[in-house]
């Protein structure tokens, strides 16, 4: 199951696994928007 809606604070789950995998929380949040935007 995929959580759809995963926390977004700069302590939640998903931000603390980009971390771990080398992406800062402000890089993580221009991904998502970026990917976002392509559809």
């Amino acid at each position: 199951e995929v959580n759809t809606i995963p926390g977004m604070t700069d302590t939640s789950l998903l931000p603390e696994a980009a971390k771990a995998g080398g992406i800062e929380f402000p890089k993580l949040l221009d991904n998502l928007i970026q990917w976002g935007l392509r559809g």
